[in-house]
């Protein structure tokens, strides 16, 4: 016969008691929320408003850094443009390839607005980036009809082979580039601008 067999019933019990309460302070903690008090750090980890706030800290990041990148480069294109000599055909192709070799940073950093803005709750912050995107659209198609323009007058004026087969490498891949970028603002602004699906 067992020790435990021989013990009366209340002993037996609190010793059952005593096991189960040294089981359950060897597990992790559970949460505890009382009212009234503080919340304990496990209860605030596997709060709904806890696990909700990460993918609001990635959108901010991506909007912060799509920001960041935005006003680096507008500042750099508006550089650029500046002192406007408007008439010259030198300074108008000169101009314009600067800046179709300089949106891709303001163009990165308009996508990672428009990936931040699609995933806020706000509709404004995508309306707002699908006009941006608009914007850009509408420069660069004016940028465009500019450099096609003064194309006609670069080429007349270069006569030595070399430096015209340079010419005519820049003038394709401006071409390429600037169609690239039209068709991606276009489509950033029909994705950004066009109404929210019914429910």
């Amino acid at each position: 016969m067992r020790a435990r067999d021989s013990l009366s019933p209340p002993i037996a019990s609190c010793l059952l008691l005593t096991r189960a309460a040294t089981v359950l302070t060897m597990t992790q903690p559970q949460a505890v929320l009382v009212p009234g008090a503080a919340p304990t750090r496990a209860a605030r980890a596997t709060s709904p408003a806890t696990v909700a706030e990460g993918p609001n800290v990635g959108r901010r990041v991506l909007a912060a850094l799509g920001l960041t990148f935005l006003v680096v480069g507008l500042t750099d294109l508006a550089l650029a443009w500046y002192p406007l000599v408007l008439g010259n055909p030198e300074w108008e192709f000169g101009t314009v390839s600067a800046t179709i070799n300089g949106l891709p940073v303001p163009t990165l950093g308009l996508a990672l607005l428009g990936v931040a803005a699609a995933q806020s709750e706000r509709r404004w912050h995508a309306r707002l980036v699908g006009v941006l995107a608009n914007l850009f659209l509408l420069a660069l198609l004016g940028c465009a009809m500019l450099y096609a323009l003064t194309v006609p007058v670069a080429l007349q004026s270069v006569q030595e082979p070399m430096v015209r087969v340079g010419l005519v490498k820049g003038m394709v891949k401006a071409g390429v580039a600037s169609t690239a970028y039209i068709v991606f603002f276009g489509w950033l602004a029909w994705r950004l601008l066009r109404p929210a699906p019914s429910r």
